[in-house]
């Protein structure tokens, strides 16, 4: 009598982490999914760093810092936190899963932007938009750009006259040092 199991053994399928982009000072979140393993996983997070400007040793090993292992006091191993990023977080991550029949893994890139505390971006009407702006305040900046815009053209149908106590002058006329207007 032959039994077949209805359980398939393999190595962890998993998924993500993604790439994201992040403004510093911000934290930032990664996770990785194990979708199937029978088998208990082990799972690490670990960050690639460059040695001579490679990521590979002469012997083609990875230069890679363990960051997180499920064995750790970790409460969710899936998911890598990093607080309050600074430009020595950007980079490029991995997710290893293994269990006793394999190994998976999936990497991701932390890109991390600097915001200057007064950058803005400047647009036609020369209204001043800090770069971290929200979609409400360029929506306010748009509404007062079509505010002004409406102003101008009332201003411009109105031909202003100068006020009553100043003398009209044209080009043609010259006053001579010492001498008195009329």
């Amino acid at each position: 009598i032959s039994i077949i199991s209805d359980r398939v053994l393999t190595k962890p399928v998993i998924r993500g982490p993604t790439n994201q982009t992040v403004t510093m000072g911000n934290n930032v979140t990664f996770e990785c999914t194990v979708v199937m393993s029978r088998l208990q996983p082990r799972i690490q997070w670990v960050k690639h760093y460059k040695v001579n400007d490679s990521y590979m040793s002469p012997s083609g090993d990875p230069y890679i810092k363990l960051l997180q292992q499920s064995n750790f006091n970790v409460t969710d191993p899936e998911v890598l936190h990093l607080p309050d990023v600074t430009l020595d977080d950007a980079g490029w991550y991995t997710c290893l899963v293994s269990n006793s029949l394999g190994r998976s893994y999936q990497s991701a890139w932390l890109t991390v932007e600097v915001i200057h505390k007064n950058q803005f971006m400047t647009n036609m009407d020369n209204d001043h938009i800090p770069v971290h702006s929200t979609k409400s305040t360029i929506q306010k900046i748009r509404n007062r750009r079509h505010t002004k815009s409406g102003q101008n053209r009332n201003q411009s149908k109105q031909k202003q006259k100068p006020p009553p106590y100043e003398k009209k002058r044209t080009p043609d006329t010259r006053v001579r040092p010492g001498a008195q207007e009329e």
